[in-house]
């Protein structure tokens, strides 16, 4: 009797374990790599249930490498992304119990927005015109050999008046 008590107990133990090892929902795993290559760590990873919009965000780690788990059933959109490479996105259904494998390589992104700011130029190139304002202490502020005030300079010529007369300075001539 005892045999059969113990015998119950383990084919019911055993049937308790079945039951909580029927698994309700999937996973999806993969690695985010480059174009050429090499591994991209901490990418995101965007998981999206497309009939109940429910999401999950997780990112890969130091290998490139990611999970996603506890996933009900249904159809998903996958979007990863990371710095300036362009985004890759994937449709899949994960299935009871299934652990889907989505590999990503991330291409550069071909969107580079450059913005040109253009301004007047600050000089005319339709006139061939010149011009300035003087202010009044401006004359004043020149070197004085470089200042005339009068427009004229005074100059002193010397000439010869005769043989043997030596030098006078006969006068004062303005230019």
């Amino acid at each position: 009797m005892h045999r059969k008590i113990t015998s119950v107990l383990a084919v019911m133990l055993f049937g308790c374990t079945l039951l909580f090892a029927q698994v309700q929902s999937g996973n999806i795993t993969g690695t985010v790599r480059d174009t050429s290559g090499a591994v991209v760590p901490n990418a995101t990873v965007a998981v999206v249930n497309l009939g109940t919009q429910a999401h999950r965000i997780v990112q890969s780690n130091s290998a490139g490498t990611y999970t996603v788990t506890g996933l009900q059933p249904g159809q998903y959109e996958i979007t990863i992304t990371s710095g300036n490479f362009a985004p890759f996105k994937r449709n899949l259904t994960v299935a009871v119990g299934g652990n889907e494998t989505v590999d990503a390589s991330l291409g550069v992104s071909a969107s580079t927005t450059v913005e040109v700011v253009a301004t007047n130029p600050a000089i005319e190139v339709n006139t061939q015109s010149l011009s300035a304002t003087v202010t009044a202490t401006q004359p004043y502020a020149q070197p004085i050999r470089l200042r005339n005030v009068v427009g004229k300079r005074e100059r002193r010529r010397s000439h010869r008046s005769g043989i043997g007369s030596g030098w006078s300075k006969r006068r004062a001539e303005y230019d």
